[in-house]
């Protein structure tokens, strides 16, 4: 079984406004390396999703 979390990037990363920001890559980068973790993307609020 797969639990799925969902975060809001302003909540992780309050200083950040745009999620093509190289903050928010490197967090997906560091997610996905951890042992366990699915592959990491990132949706804006219009539904498009960053990888």
């Amino acid at each position: 079984m797969t639990d799925k979390m969902r975060k809001n990037i302003d909540l992780v990363l309050p200083s950040v406004s745009d999620i093509r920001d190289a903050c928010v890559q490197r967090l997906t980068e560091l997610l996905t390396a951890k042992e366990g973790v699915l592959p990491v993307s990132v949706q804006n609020l219009s539904g498009v999703i960053f990888w």
